[in-house]
């Protein structure tokens, strides 16, 4: 049973929720079956780490079928009912820790049993509802058209009135719209972010150019809808690379931050982060220190985790090769000391392999850079596309030019043949591979090089907008002359 889906299940669970989950299964509006609570009880008392000799089925199985003979399909029947069990609680608990939707079936319930007076007191207690929620993001204008409609709907049935009053229908309304409009402003500046650093997923934007111009057009309808104002700023930004955009998401940011749903806390710090990967790409090196800047402020006010009890692997990597490039190696070797184990289980090895490979690198110490490198696992596109420019790296570093050619042509097959990556990311890596190419022949003509051939190549590399490692062609640059 060590690896079935209710113990994987079960071992996500905090302290207090494996506490309350054996409460819940034990309830007997609930749950009814002795065995079912039995085994539940045997799992808790094994949370978290789940002894693999004392979750064997056919050590389990007595436990719960006391003097019968082994049955495996009595014994998954017992799991499956648990696991189902398992799901509902989850479900109940996130509705439980979502007031507004709780508000909301409050309503409904009374509506339906015509409990008037009851009715009525809801509706004051959801007015208190909705002035202490905080995170006003799409769901939250969702839940304030529901709550009008029904009060329309209770209205109609139970004092059969054919009109409400105006300011029912303009609330509902009102509240649609916005409620559509945030939604929208979310999923493009998703969809488009996406197609932009990942992978084209080549969406049709029919709804965007109308859904901008009535934001532009009616800017007093949505003036105090922070988040909307962040999405459309950062599509903007998406589609400009004006700094003006960048300067106004950063601004939301700072003074809305608490405001924000724990995911978007991050995530408008990583558009900020992407902004500047993409003007060192043009050759604004500068935007490295600002860059590195934004995750520390990530960092200090612990947006990374999302809401979550760890951190996304694909920060880590990036928050290490930023430190690493601008020489802050101290905040990286420490960055990596406190958060590595806070790395999902699957990525952290690969994850921490990749940032120790970056750090040796830097240090010159190559050799072991090459060997923890050989460590990382492929898991997923990160490492692929990471692991190539950074055996490029090493090589030419460590002047190994079979090595170092053979990694080139690797590279230039992956990026050749790869379904998952983008188009975007398949020209910076080929540029990177045309300009460092031409930078290993140039260094290995020795005293013949020329400051005119040097002055063109860095011009070349300065010039070009789409090349990755850019920062590092112009160090190594740096170091011929």
């Amino acid at each position: 049973m060590k690896n079935s889906k209710l113990i994987t299940l079960l071992r996500s669970f905090s302290g207090d929720e494996i506490k309350d989950f054996r409460k819940f299964v034990n309830s007997p509006y609930f749950n009814n079956e002795k065995t079912v609570c039995t085994l539940v009880n045997l799992l808790v008392s094994l949370h978290p780490g789940f002894n693999e000799n004392k979750t064997v089925k056919e050590t389990l199985f007595p436990k719960l079928f006391p003097g019968k003979k082994y049955n495996d399909a009595l014994l998954r029947n017992v799991i499956s009912r648990s696991l189902k069990l398992a799901e509902r609680f989850l479900v109940l608990r996130e509705f439980e820790n979502n007031p507004g939707y709780f508000m909301l079936l409050k309503l409904r319930a009374l509506g339906d049993k015509n409990q008037f007076f009851l009715f009525d007191k809801a509706v004051k207690s959801a007015n208190e509802t909705l002035q202490s929620i905080t995170y006003r993001d799409g769901s939250y204008y969702y839940i304030k058209m529901m709550y009008e409609d029904e009060i329309r709907r209770f209205a109609l049935r139970s004092k059969s009135m054919v009109y409400l009053p105006e300011d029912n229908y303009h609330n509902f309304i009102d509240n649609c719209v916005r409620y559509t409009a945030t939604e929208l402003m979310r999923a493009y500046a998703v969809i488009i972010n996406a197609e932009k650093y990942l992978k084209e997923h080549n969406y049709k934007y029919i709804f965007l150019p109308y859904i901008m111009k009535f934001f532009e057009e009616n800017e007093h309808f949505f003036k105090d809808m922070h988040y909307v104002h962040l999405y459309y700023n950062s599509i903007m930004l998406f589609n400009t690379n004006e700094e003006k955009y960048f300067e106004r998401v950063y601004e939301i940011t700072l003074r809305h931050y608490e405001q924000l749903p724990d995911i978007d806390k991050k995530n408008s710090y990583v558009v900020l982060a992407n902004y500047c990967s993409e003007m060192i790409n043009k050759g604004k090196t500068e935007y490295l220190s600002r860059k590195f800047s934004i995750y520390r402020e990530i960092l200090e006010r612990n947006a990374q985790y999302e809401g979550l009890d760890y951190i996304s692997h694909v920060f880590y990597n990036r928050v290490v090769n930023c430190a690493v490039s601008l020489g802050e190696l101290k905040f990286a070797e420490e960055f990596m000391a406190r958060y590595t184990r806070e790395l999902p289980g699957e990525h952290r090895e690969g994850t921490y392999n990749l940032a120790l490979a970056d750090l040796y690198l830097k240090k010159a110490e190559y050799s072991k850079a090459i060997e923890v490198l050989a460590k990382v696992k492929k898991l997923d596109r990160l490492y692929k596309q990471q692991l190539y420019p950074m055996l490029i790296k090493i090589y030419y570093c460590a002047g190994e030019t079979e090595s170092f050619l053979s990694a080139v042509s690797s590279f230039k097959e992956f990026l050749k043949t790869s379904d998952i990556i983008s188009e975007r990311h398949r020209k910076l890596d080929s540029n990177f591979i045309k300009l460092v190419t031409a930078l290993f022949k140039l260094r290995d003509e020795g005293e013949s090089k020329t400051r005119s051939r040097l002055a063109i190549l860095k011009d070349e590399i300065i010039k070009n907008e789409y090349t990755s490692e850019k920062f590092w062609l112009l160090e190594m640059l740096k170091e011929l002359k």
